[in-house]
């Protein structure tokens, strides 16, 4: 903070106006390098990929559980988990459903990792898999994978629609629209309403109804890729294509741009992280960070692995992670 007092300076008038100058840069200096955020001078990156400790460099997910363990699904290689110190890989061999793709991981309230694949579903008890919805032959494209309150588990799928149950059994649910049963995200908000982001724009389930919201309601794009909840109790919503991201107040729908001129958005993942910034991870361009004022750009010469990011984890240490689609894993150390 810097303090006003009243001064009296007895020196010729230019000396006066120079001193007040160089304590006006002085003070603009202090004041923009304490705004600014510089992530690769002011605090840590690390980085891992195929040459020091990974089995793929393409990341598709990320998920903490309750242990503190991270669970990084590939591409190809199925699963890989690090428990601070070791990092171990989960494959077919040991009864995950299948390695390809897994885009969706999800702990449930008893402690077992779900995981979504190309080809169906499996849930890790901590010692054996059971295998959902296993096709050796057709696809069964899981993307997301969500357990509400009442500890119902939502699962997503691209193009067969919504599956809701529990380790026993589950009901498949599909829509009128079948850019609806293209289902890419599914978040829970703090008041228990299920929201589902598709190809066709926005559901909200509210209990009893499905609600939609498209462009007509203010959306940016009908492709929803990502959605979260931020403190303030407000809805985000990254889209694939559209010109902003957009924040929804309970009412109505409001643009929000990551880049000044920049009319072009694939927003994968979005966090809020313990400090209130709103982290988006966009398509080709790296990592946008919205400190609720101004929009900061986080590339490769920043420390960032690569420029796209198809998630991102704050993790329980407060570390922020971010999966890249061929260059591995970047973990920021804001500290």
């Amino acid at each position: 903070m810097v303090r006003s007092q009243n001064i009296t300076i007895k020196t010729p008038g230019f000396i006066f106006i120079a001193v007040l100058f160089i304590l006006f840069v002085f003070i603009s200096a202090c004041e923009e390098s304490y705004n600014a955020v510089d992530p690769k001078t002011l605090d840590k990156w690390e980085t891992y990929n195929t040459n020091n400790v990974l089995v793929s460099d393409s990341i598709l997910s990320v998920a903490e559980d309750s242990k503190g363990n991270l669970w990084f699904g590939t591409r190809s290689n199925g699963v890989i988990k690090y428990d601070g110190k070791i990092w171990s890989n989960y494959t077919e061999n040991i009864g995950l459903v299948n390695n390809n793709y897994i885009q969706a991981i999800e702990e449930d309230r008893f402690g077992n990792i779900w995981f979504g694949t190309a080809y169906g579903m499996s849930k890790y008890n901590g010692s054996e898999f059971l295998n959902y919805f296993a096709s050796d032959t057709s696809l069964f494209d899981i993307s997301d994978i969500t357990e509400d309150r009442l500890g119902n588990i939502w699962v997503g799928t691209y193009g067969l629609g919504l599956y809701i149950g529990d380790e026993n059994s589950f009901e498949r649910r599909t829509f009128n629209d079948s850019l609806l049963d293209v289902i890419n995200v599914i978040v829970e908000d703090l008041e228990g309403n299920i929201w589902l982001g598709t190809y066709g724009g926005v559901l909200k389930f509210n209990g009893i109804n499905f609600i939609p919201y498209t462009t007509n309601n203010g959306l940016a794009s009908n492709e929803v890729l990502s959605i979260i909840q931020d403190s303030y109790g407000d809805i985000w919503f990254g889209t694939f294509g559209g010109k902003y991201v957009n924040r929804f107040d309970g009412t109505s729908f409001h643009n929000v741009a990551l880049y000044s001129g920049f009319i072009y958005t694939v927003v994968y993942s979005i966090i809020e992280d313990r400090s209130g910034n709103i982290w988006f991870a966009n398509g080709f361009n790296g990592v946008t960070v919205y400190d609720g004022v101004t929009m900061h750009t986080i590339g490769k010469n920043d420390g960032l692995a690569g420029y796209m990011i198809n998630a991102i984890l704050e993790d329980s240490k407060g570390d922020i992670w971010f999966c890249s689609n061929n260059n591995g894993i970047s973990k920021y150390i804001p500290r």
